[in-house]
């Protein structure tokens, strides 16, 4: 399932496999990334297979260090699909930083 968005507006997508879905496929050590993170099997393979491995990865890094420096988010795994799917390729980069 991916969250969208926010409150009223947000939308939730639910991914429904079929026989030649991601469960048949072993999890690459990028896809075991985002299911550590938390996202679904079926939409860590989609998001490796729609953005490709260098920007997934480059966007787990960028997740990672936000979360690092402290940032707080209500929904980590809807942040850090946020952060792959953006293709301005700012997102992450403007959030601020709660100072400690």
């Amino acid at each position: 399932m991916d969250y969208v968005g926010r409150g009223k507006k947000q939308v939730m997508t639910y991914l429904f496999a079929d026989h030649h879905s991601a469960f048949k496929r072993p999890p690459t050590p990028l896809v075991q990334q985002l299911l550590d993170l938390k996202v679904s099997l079926a939409g860590a393979w989609k998001l490796v297979d729609e953005f490709g491995e260098e920007r997934v990865g480059q966007r787990i890094a960028r997740y990672k260090h936000l979360v690092e420096r402290g940032y707080q988010a209500k929904n980590k795994s809807g942040l850090l699909v946020d952060i792959i799917q953006d293709n301005g390729g700012n997102m992450g980069t403007t959030l601020k930083i709660p100072p400690k």
